[in-house]
């Protein structure tokens, strides 16, 4: 089976899935041409690369006029002058050129110093398109010059959604409970699930998903710190703030999502009815999603009525 990430990755705003509010404006602004520099933030898998990629070729860039670059290995001073001079020169074809800065908050702070200029008055026929993971890292001197987008972990039923539609296409079946399954544990990732979806594909039972899956660790090694810590008892506020104090600049909703998912997991294997009420209480705690904001008090608070209630 060919990579079903690649493959299936959307091509124009109407394959999107679960983001109709984030469409509807960034069709209003491509009729508009009211901005050339973006900014889009969310969580691994969410789609901000590939949103970016359908954004500059929908304002009339070709794929040879797109520049894709990974700001962990292109960070320096330098590397960010080059860019701004390459935007400087016409573009093949209809003269338009984008470049998508992927990761940005891994630029150095002259890097994006050095972006500020071009970012704020680009070059006729060009756009800026940043990606990142952590809001919290990006300058403000970065952000205002940009249309800042907000991209939430997707829904669970907008991935089984997903599911259903590439399952249709490679003609294989799988069972809806094993897609919600994937869901579940694709921790509010598109680019999760399609890759869950690979091992799982054409299977019927939710067992044998489940024993396939049961490999599959949670990515990030604060948030299953967190998980672990409240999986073993009620914690201590203390260390469970040093841990979240680990994960600045994370995306809250990630982290409940993941939290929930995993608590979950734990709880269908729990037998002891006091370990259960008390997981209970976690999940019932970390329930509700957050609001899109850049900081962590949101999970401040539901660690709150864990520990403090």
């Amino acid at each position: 089976m060919s990579d079903l990430i690649t493959k299936h990755r959307p091509k124009v705003l109407e394959d999107l899935i679960g983001c109709e509010s984030t469409v509807k404006a960034l069709r209003s602004i491509i009729k508009s041409k009211s901005s050339r520099a973006f900014l889009f933030v969310g969580a691994p898998g969410v789609g901000k690369t590939t949103i970016a990629r359908i954004v500059a070729a929908e304002m009339g860039c070709s794929s040879n006029n797109i520049i894709e670059v990974d700001a962990a290995t292109k960070s320096g001073v330098d590397d960010a002058r080059e860019l701004t001079s390459v935007l400087q020169f016409i573009g093949l074809g209809s003269g338009k050129r984008a470049i998508i800065y992927d990761e940005c908050q891994a630029a150095s702070k002259p890097a994006l110093q050095a972006l500020l200029k071009s970012v704020e008055e680009p070059p006729a026929g060009a756009y800026w398109f940043f990606c990142t993971t952590e809001i919290s890292k990006v300058p403000e001197t970065l952000k205002t010059r940009c249309t800042v987008f907000n991209l939430l972990p997707a829904k669970k039923a907008d991935i089984v959604a997903l599911l259903e539609r590439v399952e249709s296409k490679e003609l294989f079946q799988t069972s809806e409970s094993v897609l919600k399954l994937i869901a579940r544990e694709s921790h509010g990732s598109y680019r999760r699930a399609l890759s869950l979806l690979t091992k799982c594909a054409g299977l019927v039972y939710t067992e044998d998903a489940a024993e396939l899956l049961a490999s599959v660790e949670v990515d990030d090694a604060e948030i299953k710190d967190l998980c672990q810590l409240l999986v073993q008892g009620k914690p201590h506020w203390a260390e469970a703030v040093a841990l979240v104090k680990r994960m600045k600049g994370k995306n809250a909703e990630s982290i409940r999502i993941v939290v929930c998912t995993y608590i979950e997991s734990v709880l269908f294997n729990t037998s002891e009815d006091s370990r259960a009420g008390y997981l209970c209480e976690v999940l019932d705690a970390f329930a509700e999603p957050y609001p899109p904001v850049n900081g962590l008090y949101p999970v401040l608070m539901s660690l709150g009525r864990v520990v403090l209630q």
